[in-house]
């Protein structure tokens, strides 16, 4: 199963490349490109520079990411 933030940024990067995509987190075009094929795991800090650079609430993209757990009250 596939990362649920790996999966938001692939839907809402657009037609953007990741190396536009990693230019506009300041992350390097390879470990952007590792994340998003899952190579490596989805951490804290892109967590937050997700957040942070591509306008997700920090709390929704951790939960996303699956370094806290999701609220059960919040659920649709």
């Amino acid at each position: 199963m596939q990362n649920q933030l790996v999966e938001w940024v692939e839907e809402n990067r657009g037609e953007q490349s990741i190396r536009k995509l990693s230019k506009g987190l300041s992350l390097s075009h390879s470990y952007v490109a590792d994340v998003l094929r899952g190579k490596k795991p989805v951490t804290w800090g892109f967590a937050a520079t997700v957040a942070e650079k591509m306008g997700l609430d920090y709390l929704d993209a951790f939960q996303m990411a699956g370094l806290l757990p999701v609220d059960p009250q919040n659920r649709g």
